[in-house]
Parts: structure tokens; C-alpha cells; sequence
């Protein structure tokens, strides 16, 4: 992967780590990463409080830097929470075959 989706995934990562330690009160946390067919597959999980995805409070700054470095490397974010069971978030990032456009 190149070296900017490099630093985009591992910043993602941070903001992750940190938002779980701030806010979930977890006492799990997962990240697996993965390549499948050219996509790069990042998944954080934890068994936190949750959170409504809906609420507007929920519009974070750590959840809107997640959202725009996602973009910035083209990949498509997924986040599901449910209140009182944890927080899974997915990034998906489609790799550039070398020398394919």
C-alpha cells in the first residue's frame, strides 16, 4: 500500500485506540487488518457502552477525523454501535494494482 494509506490507516487507528479509551469504557479491544482481492480491510472492535450512530452529539471530533481520513484514501467507512453491547468501525480501501490506473 502506498505510504500515505499507510499513515491514514495507522492515524485511523489512534483516533480509534483513543476515542475507546475516553469514551467506551471497554475492556476488549480489536484491530484486525487484512487484504482481500486489492481491498484493504481494517476493522476495530470493542465490547464498550455504545452509542447511538444517529445522535448528532455523536458527530465528535475523533469520529470526523475517522470519516475524512477514510475519504482522503478513497475508502468507505462502516460503523456500527449499539448501546450497552460495543463499537465495530471498518474501513475498506481499494489498493492500486503497480503500473494499472
Amino acid at each position: 500500500m502506498s505510504r500515505h494509506t499507510e499513515n491514514e490507516l495507522f492515524r485511523i487507528v489512534q483516533e480509534a485506540i483513543s476515542n475507546t479509551l475516553r469514551h467506551a469504557k471497554a475492556k476488549r479491544l480489536e484491530i484486525e487488518m487484512r487484504t482481500v482481492q486489492q481491498t484493504v480491510i481494517l476493522k476495530i472492535n470493542d465490547d464498550g457502552i455504545g452509542f447511538n450512530v444517529d445522535d448528532t452529539q455523536v458527530a465528535s471530533y475523533g469520529l470526523q477525523s475517522i470519516r475524512e481520513r477514510t475519504a482522503e484514501v478513497g475508502g468507505t467507512l462502516r460503523l456500527v454501535s449499539v448501546p450497552g453491547v460495543g463499537t465495530q468501525i471498518e474501513v475498506r480501501v481499494k489498493q492500486q494494482v503497480e503500473g494499472l490506473q
